[in-house]
């Protein structure tokens, strides 16, 4: 039996699963590093991308105006869940890094 979401009171079966690794930049704008549909290659790079991003940023007490953060990104690991016609039925965030400069 194949998985299923509820998606608007109906059953919605589940023909694809993708992890992902995201740099999200501190302006919004993303790109993908690195996709696949095994969850261990992903965060194996996940992992590797935060270790060579450097230091973290303290952003303790930045308001959402600050300026400094159109030079700052993080990196997330993403699990994305897509129906038989390719839509996506899900998206989770499954773990998030501090903020780093951008170089």
């Amino acid at each position: 039996m194949r998985n299923a979401f509820v998606v608007s009171g109906q059953n919605v079966e589940v023909a694809k699963t993708m992890y992902a690794v995201l740099a999200i930049g501190g302006n919004g704008d993303s790109s993908t590093v690195y996709e696949s549909e095994d969850e261990a290659s992903a965060r194996a790079r996940y992992e590797q991308e935060v270790k060579s991003a450097g230091d973290p940023v303290d952003v303790t007490g930045w308001g959402d105006n600050d300026r400094g953060w159109s030079s700052l990104y993080h990196i997330e690991l993403v699990k994305t869940t897509y129906d038989e016609d390719g839509d996506i039925i899900d998206m989770i965030d499954i773990e998030s890094s501090d903020y780093f400069n951008m170089i």
